[in-house]
Formats: C-alpha cells, sequence, structure tokens
C-alpha cells in the first residue's frame, strides 16, 4: 500500500509568496510617506526671516524703516517686499529707497559705549595691520572676544548679503554716525586700518576727557550727598528727640527754634510725598529741557553762565567738536559732511544750532571761516574766536594740523580747569558743610544754652 505525502512545501511556498508583496507593499508604502512629510519639514525649515531696510521721504526729511520678510532666499523676499509692500510705500511717501535685505539674526544688541568702542576699534585696526580680512576678523571676534561675539554675528549676516562693512555697521544701528563715515571714508580711500585707529585713538581721548570731568565731580557731589544724609538724620533722629525733651523740661524755646522745628516736622511727617514731588520735578524738568526747544536753549544759556561748570562745558564741547571733525576731515569728508558728523557728538543745543548754521552758509559756497565768523556773536556762550582764527589759517596752509592743534589746547584748557577751578572750590565747599551743620546744631541747642547759666545758679 503506497503512502501519499502530500506535498506541504508547496502549500507554504505559495502562502509565503502571497504574503510578502503585501508587507513589501505596506514598507513601500510608508517609506513614501516618511519622505513626504520629511520634505515638508526641510521646506519648512529653509524659510528665514529677513530683514528689508527701507528709507521714505516724509515731509521731505528722510525716514528709516525696517520689514520683516518670511521667504526662503533673499531674492524671493525681495520679491514678496517688491509686490506687497513697496507699492503701498510708495503711494503713500512717492519716494522710496531700499537700503539693504539681510537675513534677520535674532540677536539685540545694545548702543555700545564710549570704552566698548574704543576697544573694538583697537582690535580690528590691529587685525587689519597684521594682515587679516574683515571675514577673518570677525571670525576671531566670535572665537576669542566674547564681548563682540554677538556683534560680530550680526556683522558677518550683513556682509553675506553683499553689504559693506560701513552699510553694515549703519544698519545695526549701534555705532556712533561719526564712526561710520570715518570707515566708509576709509574704504573709499584704502586706509581702513588707519580709520579704526584713527577711532580708537579718538575714544581713548574723549574717554580720558569724560573720565577727567567726571573724576573732579566725584568730590562735591560725595560731598553734597554727605551733607544731605546728615540734615535728613538730624531732622528724622534728632528733631523729635529734643522737642520731646523741651516739653517736658518746660522750656521756652527762641523763634528761629520753632520755626526750623516746625520745618523739620513737616519734612519729618511728608518725607515720602516730598521724595515724590522731587523725582517728578526732576524728570519733569528734564523732559521740559530735552523736548522744548525754547526751554532747553534757556536751560543751557544758564548752565553756561555758571563760573567753573560752564567753562568746563564749554571747552569740552569745544574740544569734541574740533577733534571730531579732524578725524572726519582728514578721512577725506568734505567739509559740510565733516561739519555734520561733528554735530553728531555735541550734547547742548546752542551747539548743533551753531554748526547747523554754518553748513547752510557752508553749502551755498562761503568760506568755512567765514560761516563760523558770520554766526559768533549770536552763539558766544559756545563759540571761540581762537577756533576761527585756527581755521582761517587753515584754509590757507594745512586745516587739519591746525585743528589738530586746537584740539590739544582745549582739551589741555578742560583739564587745566579741573585742576585749578575745583581744586580751590573743595575748601569751599567743606566750609559751606560745616557752616550748615553747625547752624543746625547751634539752633537746636540754643535753648539748652540758655538754661545752663540758671541750673549753675541753682546748685551753687
Amino acid at each position: 500500500m503506497e503512502i501519499k505525502i502530500p506535498k506541504l512545501g508547496t502549500k507554504n511556498k505559495t502562502q509565503v509568496n502571497k504574503e510578502k508583496p503585501k508587507q513589501v507593499a505596506v514598507k513601500k508604502q510608508k517609506v513614501s510617506k516618511q519622505t513626504a512629510k520629511q520634505k515638508r519639514q526641510q521646506t519648512k525649515q529653509k524659510r528665514k526671516t529677513f530683514k528689508v531696510y527701507v528709507t521714505v521721504l516724509r515731509n521731505d526729511v528722510p525716514h528709516n524703516m525696517t520689514f520683516n520678510i518670511t521667504a526662503v532666499t533673499r531674492e524671493q523676499a525681495q520679491s514678496i517686499f517688491n509686490a506687497n509692500t513697496y507699492p503701498k510705500l510708495q503711494r503713500k511717501y512717492g519716494t522710496v529707497q531700499i537700503r539693504a535685505i539681510t537675513e534677520e539674526s535674532h540677536i539685540k544688541l545694545r548702543k555700545m559705549k564710549i570704552g566698548v568702542l574704543a576697544n573694538f576699534c583697537t582690535h580690528f585696526g590691529i587685525m587689519l595691520r597684521s594682515g587679516m580680512n574683515i571675514e577673518e576678523i570677525l571670525e576671531s571676534f566670535t572665537e576669542d572676544l566674547p564681548e563682540f561675539k554677538n556683534v560680530a554675528i550680526v556683522l558677518q549676516k550683513h556682509l553675506a548679503s553683499g553689504l559693506t562693512l560701513s552699510q553694515a555697521m549703519d544698519l545695526m544701528g549701534i555705532f556712533p554716525d561719526i564712526l561710520v563715515r570715518k570707515i566708509e571714508a576709509g574704504e573709499k580711500s584704502g586706509r581702513l586700518p588707519e580709520a579704526f585707529q584713527g577711532s580708537a585713538d579718538y575714544y581713548n581721548n574723549i574717554q580720558e576727557t569724560q573720565g577727567a570731568v567726571g573724576k573732579a565731580l566725584a568730590y562735591p557731589l560725595m560731598i553734597a550727598g554727605v551733607t544731605i544724609v546728615v540734615m535728613i538724620f538730624y531732622i528724622i533722629g534728632i528733631v523729635p528727640r529734643m522737642v520731646d525733651t523741651y516739653a517736658s523740661l518746660g522750656i521756652q524755646l527762641p523763634a528761629i527754634t520753632m520755626a526750623f522745628i516746625s520745618i523739620a516736622t513737616a519734612f519729618a511727617n511728608n518725607i515720602v510725598l516730598i521724595a515724590a514731588l522731587l523725582i517728578g520735578l526732576y524728570f519733569g524738568i528734564r523732559y521740559l529741557v530735552t523736548n522744548k526747544e525754547q526751554i532747553g536753549m534757556a536751560w543751557e544759556t544758564l548752565m553756561l553762565k555758571i563760573p567753573i561748570f560752564g567753562k568746563i562745558k564749554r571747552n569740552q564741547e569745544l574740544y569734541n567738536f574740533s577733534y571730531t571733525f579732524k578725524e572726519l576731515y582728514s578721512s577725506g569728508l568734505l567739509p559740510n559732511d565733516a561739519l555734520f558728523g561733528a554735530e553728531q557728538v555735541t550734547t547742548t543745543k546752542l551747539m548743533r544750532h551753531y554748526i547747523e548754521d554754518v553748513r547752510a552758509d557752508v553749502e551755498h559756497g562761503l568760506p568755512l571761516s567765514q560761516a563760523f565768523e558770520t554766526h559768533y556773536p549770536r552763539y558766544k556762550l559756545v563759540g571761540d574766536r581762537v577756533l576761527i582764527s585756527f581755521i582761517k589759517n587753515g584754509e590757507n596752509t594745512n586745516l587739519e594740523e591746525l585743528l589738530e592743534q586746537y584740539a590739544n589746547k582745549k582739551a589741555m584748557d578742560v583739564q587745566l580747569t579741573i585742576d585749578t577751578s575745583l581744586s580751590a572750590l573743595e575748601p569751599l565747599i567743606m566750609v559751606f558743610v560745616m557752616g550748615v551743620i553747625g547752624m543746625i546744631v547751634l539752633i537746636l541747642y540754643q535753648p539748652m544754652l540758655s538754661i545752663i547759666p540758671q541750673m549753675a545758679n541753682q546748685l551753687y
């Protein structure tokens, strides 16, 4: 009897063959879905935010504006801006100029202080003279100088979009206009290392001058602060005890002592309100001086007429202007452009108006010295005939050299005024403080002095 063995292998092969294509098909579908999802994620990741820097004319005055555009490339961002935003701006303002389109860095930067600017310019100038290019310098800043890392990253992004170094610095808004103009002049003349080194020397000189003034004013301000603290201590801590003592002894107080005690008591009871009023008065005056032209001019006129402090302020303004004007003029800028840059470093409205009037005359073809001479009678408080004489002689010989001599002279004048006037003022301040404290003590203890003879008679 034959036993037939069923062909199990054939059946199994068939089942396996039927199942395998299904598994492969499923895997292929999963792979295709994952690939599409990855492509969408990659496309989404490639989209960046670009900043579009635009200048428009509003009432014939240029104003800078920025717009954020989301796109994949800079060219696409420009196309989107040209199609959507540009026509609206053109209809509203007429003249629209695209300054630059760069990738947004998402890094918040603060304006650089004078000391930081001096270090930045010093490092940049040294590296340029050593043969490094701008890209290598910024890379070195990113890796080796943490204080300039964020600045270097933003500069790199701007330079990658095709801007020059001065244009990138201008767009960032953290560099002073004078530095941007000096770097621009250095790029055009091929003297970029000299421009950075000159800027470093300039900021070091400004820092030294400001430091000398601050150091000289520190002592008087400290003495004034100590005097105020002592007076508040007497009013809050001593006067109430003296009042209680006199009341328990039944002493009749003199009129001047009663008046002082009344004022001191009112001050102690309302010290918070008085402090709030003083703070509000300070900020109110500051707002009016800053935003109201006539009030600001009147305040500056008053400050410049103060014998010692006015002289220091005037000499410091003349030094800042002359040194800045010399630096910009020596960089190759025209006198009118150099005047505009020098105007930005002045802090008084009077000096700025003086320079603006001079610039207007220079634009109409008037010589520089004659323009300064014409407006000098109106701005005597901030002007100087010696400066006019130096400029007049410099126009015929070497203006840059004479401006440097005048700036050095003004720096010496500032230091001399600080060393002599404020040094002589220190003992006067001490005498004044001692007089105030002595007067307060005398007023408070005068009743006690009047009863001492009576107590002595009773004892003896």
